[in-house]
């Protein structure tokens, strides 16, 4: 008895993953930047699995500037989900938007996980918009190859 309660739980623990695509207008720039950039890169993602949002307070809720959120079911990717705090998001420079976005997109679309060093992945942003240099002039071109290297 115990044997089918558990085979129960596995085969009904959640329901087949959903996959929305929507983005609000303001954010279309972004998440088509993405999209070309990686097509540079060889890599195509398919348009259909992911909401991307400004959100209000996301600073004090998730503690974060941006915040992805991938749901999973029994292994499958459902849901991405993108958010900016939205504070942010309307006084940060274009330079900072691209960069949040980017880094954003490399959690959500590239697997890429926070880094210490000199990427895009480094949560260490400058004023100017991208991750620190350390004395050195910042090389964008090296940040995209960083980012898509995997």
């Amino acid at each position: 008895m115990t044997a089918k309660i558990i085979s129960v739980v596995i085969l009904f623990g959640c329901a087949a993953p959903e996959r929305e695509f929507k983005v609000e207008d303001n954010l279309d720039f972004y998440v088509d930047n993405f999209f070309t950039i990686a097509e540079g890169y060889g890599k195509r993602f398919q348009k259909d699995n992911l909401i991307i949002k400004l959100t209000h307070d996301l600073v004090k809720t998730k503690n974060g500037l941006g915040v992805t959120t991938l749901e999973y079911c029994n292994k499958q990717l459902g849901q991405r989900t993108i958010e900016f705090d939205y504070d942010y998001w309307i006084n940060a420079t274009e330079s900072k938007r691209e960069t949040l976005s980017l880094h954003e997109f490399g959690h959500a679309y590239l697997g890429r996980g926070h880094t210490t060093g000199y990427s895009i992945m480094n949560v260490n942003i400058s004023r100017g918009g991208w991750p620190l240099c350390y004395g050195v002039e910042c090389n964008h071109k090296f940040l995209l190859d960083e980012l898509f290297r995997q």
